[in-house]
C-alpha cells in the first residue's frame, strides 16, 4: 500500500527542476556562433575593462613618484666599475665569428666551382 505522501515524495523526486543558470542562460547549442569581429569585440571589451582597472592604480603611483616624496632610507648608488671583458668575449666570439664567415665563403666557393661550373661545361 503505498500513502497520498509516498507518492507526492516519489513524483517531486522525479521531477528535477532545473537549476539557477540553465533557468537563465541557454545551452550552447541554441547560441549563434561568434564571427571573427564578435571575438575582436569581446576582446577589446576585456582590454579596456582591464585598462580601466589597471589604470587608476598606475596614475597613482605616478602621481607619487611626480611629487617628490623621498625614501625612508637613501641608499646611494655605486661608482660605476670599469669591467675587463672576459677572455671569451675578447677573443673567442671574434675568432668563431672570422671561422663562420670563412666556412660561408668555403662553402659558396665550392658551390660554384663543383655546381654551376659543371653545369654550362659543352660537351664535344
Amino acid at each position: 500500500m503505498t500513502s497520498s505522501i509516498d507518492c507526492a515524495a516519489s513524483s517531486a523526486m522525479s521531477s528535477v527542476r532545473p537549476s539557477l543558470a540553465a533557468r537563465f542562460w541557454p545551452p550552447a547549442a541554441n547560441l549563434p556562433a561568434m564571427s571573427n569581429t564578435g571575438r575582436r569585440l569581446a576582446l577589446l571589451l576585456l582590454v579596456a575593462i582591464a585598462f580601466v582597472a589597471l589604470a587608476p592604480t598606475a596614475l597613482a603611483v605616478a602621481e607619487i613618484v611626480a611629487q617628490g616624496d623621498l625614501p625612508a632610507i637613501v641608499v646611494p648608488e655605486p661608482a660605476p666599475v670599469d669591467e675587463v671583458p672576459s677572455w671569451t668575449y675578447r677573443f673567442l666570439i671574434p675568432t668563431l665569428l672570422v671561422v663562420a664567415v670563412l666556412v660561408i665563403v668555403v662553402t659558396v666557393i665550392q658551390y660554384f666551382v663543383k655546381v654551376v661550373g659543371k653545369r654550362y661545361r659543352v660537351v664535344q
